[in-house]
């Protein structure tokens, strides 16, 4: 599945998951970038390429890291699950992650995520 296949599933996911939370959408293919925003305030960016490369953000507020952020872009962080990794809600650092690239894993995880902070209903 390239990126934008991806992308498409997993904003078929997030908005059948949050459709009462999310107010505004935008899909933009030249970014390959899937971006809603959820009544709260609440921002997620969802990203994929064609090189099996993903990043999903959740944005809580402009705070300085009040942002949880999945991704495997590099390699840098030792752990288990390398390339894989999260960026903890005000952490810099890079910890174990669930995900692994596949929207229809990934998106359920993101969605319990978010409900469980209380982002969306």
């Amino acid at each position: 599945m390239n990126g934008i296949d991806k992308l498409r599933r997993a904003r078929e996911i997030l908005e059948a998951e949050l459709a009462t939370a999310v107010v505004s959408s935008e899909f933009n293919v030249r970014l390959k970038r899937f971006r809603a925003t959820l009544r709260d305030g609440t921002t997620i960016n969802v990203q994929y390429n064609d090189h099996e490369e993903y990043s999903y953000s959740i944005f809580y507020s402009s705070q300085e890291l009040d942002r949880i952020r999945f991704d495997n872009y590099d390699n840098l962080w030792n752990v288990p699950t390398k390339p894989h990794h999260v960026h903890p809600r005000y952490k810099e650092v890079g910890e174990i992650s669930t995900m692994n690239g596949d929207p229809v894993n990934d998106m359920r995880i993101l969605a319990n995520i978010l409900k469980s902070t209380g982002a969306s209903p």
